[in-house]
């Protein structure tokens, strides 16, 4: 997954040069945010038969967003921009409905929590007491009430 193509533009080219692409969005993706990737990145693609995946913002946000909701885990957007990728090879068919497929989903969400604020609610402050604190959840729908 990439934000700019320079991996997508170097295996349609064949080119072991990767040009240095357009920075044409400000991007959430800080930890893949280059407009260039890297001699590695295009040879190991190569090598595995790979292929690249340019992502946006809103998707790699929408991700995040579900994978907090669904699964509890609350991964950087940058973390999350695999599961778009994924999501993009499965549409296309590249990846099979049967395929196994291994995503590592690679920072938490704590590591960048101001794009995350962006697009979500107000966090839910709760207090210091854990009756008090149950109680909270509870209401809020996000503790089982048993």
């Amino acid at each position: 997954a990439e934000v700019y193509g320079s991996l997508g533009a170097a295996l349609a080219s064949g080119a072991d040069a990767l040009l240095d692409m357009p920075k044409t969005v400000d991007t959430v993706a800080v930890s893949i945010g280059a407009t260039r990737g890297t001699y590695q990145a295009v040879n190991i693609l190569r090598r595995s038969g790979g292929t690249a995946v340019t992502v946006g913002n809103d998707d790699m946000l929408r991700w995040q967003q579900q994978l907090a909701a669904k699964d509890g885990l609350y991964v950087e957007a940058t973390s999350a921009a695999c599961v778009v990728a994924v999501e993009h090879l499965r549409g296309t068919g590249t990846i099979a409905k049967n395929d196994t497929v291994a995503e590592l989903l690679t920072a938490g969400g704590l590591k960048d929590p101001d794009v995350t604020a962006r697009v979500q609610p107000e966090s839910l402050v709760l207090p210091p007491d854990i009756g008090k604190a149950v109680s909270l959840l509870k209401a809020e729908g996000l503790f089982p009430n048993r």
